[in-house]
């Protein structure tokens, strides 16, 4: 059962580990290249600083990391046997996604809206990133709801599983001292009756232990 559990939850968690990795190196990158001299100058016919574009655009890399795990998931679950491994990886996907617009929206937030200002304005970047966000969403909670029976009858398999297995060991159990397999009984040495192991003395001679 375990090596079961194992083999499919280790292809998801290469890809999620090397994507933490890469994120981590990126960050890195970005905290170096933002206090190079120089970067505090303005693009020439705007008002962005050079930093402000190069961490754009490593935020970009950044998201496209981010989007890169959820294809993972969504390919290494669609090739699962397992339908509720199917599912979750359909899920993870959504959820990543979602996650990759906020991240888009904020990462591009600061390089874009100066240019929307006065016409037509900062709330037409946010619309369309609501917009947006709205699709992944909105299918998360489609998938939500039509997998809720699935889960709920998965759920209870296993806990009717393991309500049979603590029986079976419970039946085992009561068998065994039945039998006297597992009886806690000692032998007096002076008779040879079968006294209980936390007797003070033999019942039948009187021999005390």
């Amino acid at each position: 059962m375990s090596s079961d559990i194992d083999s499919a939850v280790r292809p998801f968690v290469r890809p999620i580990v090397k994507a933490g990795l890469a994120l981590l190196s990126l960050l890195v990158i970005r905290i170096f290249v933002t206090v190079l001299p120089g970067l505090e100058n303005t693009v020439p016919s705007t008002e962005l600083t050079v930093a402000q574009v190069v961490s754009a655009v490593i935020g970009v890399l950044m998201v496209g990391v981010v989007a890169w795990v959820g294809l993972r998931i969504h390919s290494t679950g669609k090739s699962s046997d397992n339908r509720i491994v199917q599912a979750t990886a359909r899920g993870a996907r959504l959820i990543i996604l979602l996650l990759t617009v906020l991240l888009l929206h904020t990462v591009l937030k600061p390089i874009v809206t100066p240019f929307l200002t006065p016409q037509p304005g900062i709330w037409t970047f946010d619309l369309a990133f609501l917009l947006i966000a709205l699709v992944p969403l909105g299918l998360l909670g489609y998938r939500m709801v039509t997998n809720l029976d699935a889960l709920t009858d998965s759920i209870v398999d296993s806990l009717s599983g393991l309500s049979s297995l603590r029986s079976d060991g419970g039946m085992k159990r009561s068998s065994e001292t039945q039998d006297g397999t597992d009886d806690d009984t000692t032998t007096c040495d002076s008779c040879g009756t079968d006294v209980p192991a936390d007797g003070a003395f033999c019942p039948n001679c009187g021999t005390q232990f």
